[in-house]
């Protein structure tokens, strides 16, 4: 924490002393002369990520030197993050944060989904999965993440022994079927995937989890 201490020297005047918490200078000191029953106000000046416990120091001038202490504390901010769809992914990183702290969120996609970008009031700011930024005020963020999709392919081998329905561009997790129809002649035998045998009946069923 920061403080900025004040001191008044009544009387003939006021002395102004700007201290962080460690008794070091935050700025220059304001000195004043000021008369007996007079009114004095010193306005606290900014420092940028601080905020002070008076932001106006005033009062009337007695017979006796007053000593006033103004505290200034670092600002915080909340930095919120969350996920686009959210079941598309989570984010770590999410918090409060220190004025001149460095906030790092990072975007991690649920199985099924890819990261696409960042954005903040709906204009992107990144297009990778981890940010960092210096934090100077909240923030709210967004990771925005896509359903993948595949293409989906089936032929008849050989071809003139029939013809295979249901190919296309399926949605992860849908349902795709596929449909083996032989020509006469031909009778069908089984669905192969890479040479390995995967349904011996002529419809086809399974879960899309890629191309």
């Amino acid at each position: 924490d920061i403080v900025w201490r004040q001191v008044i020297d009544v009387c003939t005047g006021h002395t102004v002393n700007y201290l962080y918490a460690d008794g070091t200078t935050a700025a220059a000191s304001h000195t004043e002369s000021v008369n007996y029953n007079a009114s004095y106000s010193v306005t606290s000046p900014a420092i940028t990520g601080y905020t002070p416990d008076m932001a106006i120091v005033s009062g009337t001038m007695g017979t006796e030197n007053v000593t006033v202490d103004v505290t200034y504390t670092i600002n915080n901010y909340i930095i919120s993050a969350s996920a686009n769809p959210t079941v598309g992914g989570s984010v770590n990183g999410a918090g409060t944060y220190n004025h001149f702290a460095t906030a790092e969120l990072t975007a991690i996609a649920s199985t099924g989904y890819t990261f696409i970008n960042w954005t903040e009031n709906g204009t992107v700011v990144s297009t990778s999965p981890t940010i960092s930024f210096m934090v100077e005020g909240p923030r709210t963020l967004v990771a925005n993440f896509q359903l993948n999709s595949y293409q989906i392919t089936a032929i008849a081998n050989p071809t003139v022994g029939g013809a295979a329905t249901g190919t296309g561009t399926y949605n992860h997790f849908e349902t795709c079927t596929l449909v083996a129809t032989p020509n006469e002649y031909y009778v069908f035998t089984n669905w192969t995937k890479n040479g390995q045998v995967v349904s011996d009946e002529a419809t086809y069923s399974f879960t899309v989890e890629g191309g």
